[in-house]
């Protein structure tokens, strides 16, 4: 709808080697390196710049943080999903509660 308003036209690309991109010997590779390369004028992705000084160096320590996070994730939406129903949940007010009250 975007395209037939502002009437311009698109296409998809993918990358050659299937990769977001990574800086290797100062060369980005991936959607970054076409991206910096002019390859393409738009790139739409989950990416997200970070700085790995506080990761882990250690691949025990970083499946430990990693299930840590899955944990908290996991937890969270047990919680969400709780909260949802019983904020969701109706109370009935009964005419009656039983067959004597209806005399």
């Amino acid at each position: 709808m975007i395209a037939q308003t502002l009437n311009f036209t698109y296409s998809f690309v993918q990358p050659r080697d299937c990769k977001w991109g990574l800086e290797v010997n100062g060369v980005w590779e991936g959607m970054i390196g076409q991206l910096v390369r002019q390859e393409v004028d738009l790139v739409i992705a989950d990416l997200a710049a970070t700085d790995n000084k506080f990761w882990p160096k250690k691949e025990s320590l970083r499946i430990l943080v990693a299930f840590f996070w899955i944990f908290c994730v996991v937890l969270s939406a047990a919680y969400v999903g709780n909260l949802t129903a019983k904020l969701a949940e109706t109370k009935e007010n009964k005419a009656f509660n039983s067959l004597e009250e209806l005399r």
